[in-house]
């Protein structure tokens, strides 16, 4: 596998284009992914990189920040990596994902993602924080997403 590194040219959050996700604000970390899973579909987009090449985007955290201080309606959920997957085996991916999410989380912002396998570090980073917001935002990880989760790994 190759990465590259460049910078994020587009808005940071985005409208997806999946019917599902209409009106819910979403976020890529990587342009591509690392799984090479043979069933997904963003395997057609025509802007994915060369087979075998994850884009991972160096300035996205930074751009986040400052394109959500500038927004005057904040969005109330963000979906993560309609087109690649959060949990990429690229310990830099990894990391601003966390990272994202967590600054997402200070801001009092639901996080939305699906995938399969979820790192243990992930639920030991972010444990705090059902402690901390009594809000719908730990809900969409344990009710929804995890269990979720569970049901098809099992």
């Amino acid at each position: 596998m190759h990465i590259e590194h460049q910078p994020r040219k587009s808005a940071v959050l985005s409208s997806s284009s999946l019917a599902c996700l209409s009106g819910v604000a979403s976020i890529n970390l990587t342009s591509s992914c690392a799984h090479g899973c043979v069933y997904c579909y963003s395997c057609g987009y025509s802007s994915r990189p060369t087979e075998g090449t994850v884009v991972v985007y160096s300035n996205l955290f930074e751009k986040l920040k400052n394109e959500l201080a500038r927004k005057r309606k904040k969005p109330t959920t963000v979906y993560f990596s309609p087109s690649s997957d959060l949990f990429q085996p690229i310990p830099e991916v990894l990391q601003t994902g966390y990272d994202i999410i967590e600054f997402l989380l200070w801001q009092n912002l639901n996080v939305a993602f699906v995938t399969s396998p979820v790192p243990w570090i992930f639920f030991y980073r972010f444990s705090g924080f059902r402690r901390s917001f009594q809000t719908k935002t730990w809900e969409i990880y344990t009710k929804q997403r995890v269990s979720a989760w569970v049901a098809c790994t099992d």
